[in-house]
């Protein structure tokens, strides 16, 4: 264990002498939903706001590709009915998504990657009552990470918007195997780099 920490220890100096290795800061807007593929389905299913907020790293493997670690927290979920009774369901996520991007000169870029998410918290909140779901859902959830962002210029401000594609079911399937339940957010996020 001393030795793999020694070993990370010596390579991220290296890097940080070898390449401009920059931290930046994240935050923006989430609009989420969950996805229901198979028979059971919500009714009347409405997108949810939210926020995500974070760190990052740059790490540069090419004058135009970069290494992006990243760690956010992230609010998420969707909104439904039951029968007049409206209904949410909340997930609170601590994201780490690992991506590639690709810079050009002009300032656009374009990322790729996935992520893992643990959550924090998750109800099912109907007519204002609250109900712990945490227990009931599954841990990690894995998605895949795709976006197009700005670098602005003569600044360290970014514009970057993404698209996150749950890949596996976050609950038990409750028509049994014929349902699964998958996260889907868009990302709209400011990031400055230091």
């Amino acid at each position: 264990m001393k030795n793999l920490f020694l070993l990370s220890l010596i390579l991220g100096v290296t890097l940080c002498s070898e390449a401009q290795v920059r931290l930046g800061v994240k935050a923006g807007y989430n609009l989420s939903t969950l996805r229901y593929i198979g028979l059971v389905q919500l009714t009347n299913q409405k997108s949810q706001s939210g926020f995500n907020a974070g760190l990052l790293v740059s790490i540069p493997l090419s004058e135009y590709i970069s290494l992006q670690p990243e760690a956010s927290y992230s609010t998420q979920g969707t909104k439904y009915q039951i029968d007049t009774a409206n209904a949410a369901y909340h997930y609170n996520y601590l994201n780490i998504p690992i991506l590639i991007k690709y810079q050009h000169a002009t300032g656009l870029f374009a990322e790729t990657g996935f992520h893992i998410g643990f959550p924090l918290i998750a109800k099912n909140v109907v007519a204002g009552k609250s109900e712990d779901i945490k227990s009931k859902t599954y841990s990690p959830d894995y998605a895949w990470v795709a976006g197009l962002g700005y670098i602005m210029p003569e600044t360290n401000l970014s514009i970057d918007i993404r698209y996150n594609l749950g890949l596996i079911s976050i609950t038990s399937p409750e028509g049994g195997d014929l349902t699964r339940v998958k996260n889907s957010v868009f990302q709209i996020d400011l990031i400055y780099l230091f």
